[in-house]
């Protein structure tokens, strides 16, 4: 179907953009968990960022609050109060916290209301990696002097056989 009206053309650009906009306000509405670093490693405390639509100055995740960790459950209570008045409206706002030392496996986060915890906010699976292996030790740095060596000689002795 081919139309020449320039209105019709207008208006369903207009509703193409209207939906591409409402799609990408709905892909950043949705609550999300970051880690710093990322995978966050194992046995020593992170930071972590949740982000969600709240209100900017809320207090967030306090000292009052501490989260517990039972089994591969972290409860981590958000505090949803800003104080006397909540400043401005609610927006897409990023809250950061310290998560403390976990151990190498799977977790699952869950953010609740700090005042009513059996109020759920969001939940996120988290996987916490291993520990970091030094890469330059002396036994992998004389691995890979045998390894290159090894490569050489053997590039010589095809060498000499062609």
């Amino acid at each position: 179907m081919t139309s020449r009206s320039p209105w019709l053309r207008l208006f369903f650009g207009a509703m193409l953009a209207m939906c591409a906009a409402f799609d990408a306000h709905a892909q950043t509405s949705a609550p999300a968990l970051a880690t710093m670093p990322s995978p966050p490693p194992a046995n020593r405390p992170f930071r972590a960022t949740f982000s969600f639509t709240w209100f900017a100055g809320a207090f967030g995740v306090t000292a009052g609050n501490p989260i517990t960790v039972s089994g591969s459950n972290i409860t981590v209570p958000f505090d949803l109060g800003c104080g006397f008045i909540c400043p401005g409206g609610q927006s897409y706002s990023a809250f950061a916290f310290d998560m403390p030392a976990l151990a190498a496996g799977s977790y699952r986060v869950r953010m609740v209301d700090a005042a009513n915890p059996t109020q759920l906010l969001a939940e996120f699976p988290l996987v916490v990696g291993v520990t970091d292996v030094p890469a330059s030790g002396p036994v992998s740095l004389m691995l890979m002097i045998l390894v290159l060596f090894l490569a050489a000689t053997h590039d010589r002795h095809r060498r000499a056989l062609v």
